[in-house]
């Protein structure tokens, strides 16, 4: 029988099912973005000054959209002192770009 606010025993084996299913599901994502760059190979190897910037640019927004997206991920599953610990590296991300 469960008491009111006892978590299940099954709950922690299926919160860390999920979360290594997230992680999976967002390392196979990394490393489609990393695949998805061979397109630009072209652009950096042409030597053209213009080409090469449409190509660190479009870099740049392929990888920004995903960790965007995981930084979301981030925001829903961490705590608020996990989050604060978090920002200043984000911060920092941002601020190199």
């Amino acid at each position: 029988m469960k008491i009111a606010g006892e978590i299940e025993p099954a709950a922690p084996a299926i919160a860390k099912k999920n979360a290594s299913s997230k992680r999976d599901y967002y390392f196979q994502k990394l490393n489609a973005v990393e695949a998805s760059l061979s397109d630009l190979e072209d652009l950096y190897e042409g030597g053209i000054t213009d080409q090469i910037k449409e190509a660190v640019i479009e870099t740049i927004f392929r990888w920004d959209k995903l960790l965007n997206e995981i930084y979301g991920e981030f925001k829903i599953q961490l705590t608020a002192t996990e989050m604060n610990n978090l920002r200043p590296l984000h911060t920092s991300i941002h601020k190199g770009l």
